[in-house]
């Protein structure tokens, strides 16, 4: 088991052990963070939009990656009538082509993500502040994110709090 996973689940440990041990009565859920923003309104138009802009940035990525094949393939079986000289002219041409893809496919990752951070980041706000106020309203100690990085390591079902909360959601924004 991993370490960064050891201490996770000890901390959750000190945290229920403490939590129990203090007065009164404490409730704990945990809400389902990927249904969440699956089911969640603004979530699911900004994903959408993410989705779209990547769909055209990867078609660009997959033209220009069908161009170099192409140039690639030139190289490879050159015509009959091709010229020593051409074929360097074309192999040069080829390598910036490459260059300028990798170029364009890295600066295209950096951008989504920083766009995804610029459009998530209203998102995760209202989730945290819908949560927050959820917890308060219904004397909650703790809500859990349950992740696929495993913020969970068991959780009765009745204690996910996934469906209120984007009840609340729907409500209240």
């Amino acid at each position: 088991m991993p370490r960064k996973s050891l201490w996770s689940i000890l901390a959750s440990l000190v945290v229920c052990v403490a939590m129990s041990c203090s007065e009164g009565e404490r409730r704990f859920g945990y809400v389902d963070t990927a249904r969440l923003l699956s089911q969640y309104g603004k979530a699911t138009i900004v994903r959408a939009e993410l989705d779209s802009v990547a769909s055209d940035w990867a078609s660009e990525i997959k033209r220009q990656a069908e161009m170099i094949k192409e140039l690639r393939q030139e190289l490879i079986m050159p015509s009959a009538d091709s010229k020593a000289a051409d074929i360097e002219v074309a192999r040069i041409r080829m390598i910036r082509e490459e260059i300028a893809h990798n170029a364009m496919r890295n600066t295209l990752q950096d951008r989504l993500m920083d766009l995804e951070t610029e459009k998530m980041s209203p998102v995760y706000a209202t989730l945290n502040t819908a949560l927050a106020d959820y917890g308060q309203e219904n004397g909650l100690t703790i809500i859990w994110g349950a992740t696929d990085s495993g913020n969970i390591v068991f959780a009765d079902e009745e204690a996910d709090l996934t469906d209120e909360v984007l009840i609340s959601l729907t409500k209240n924004r």
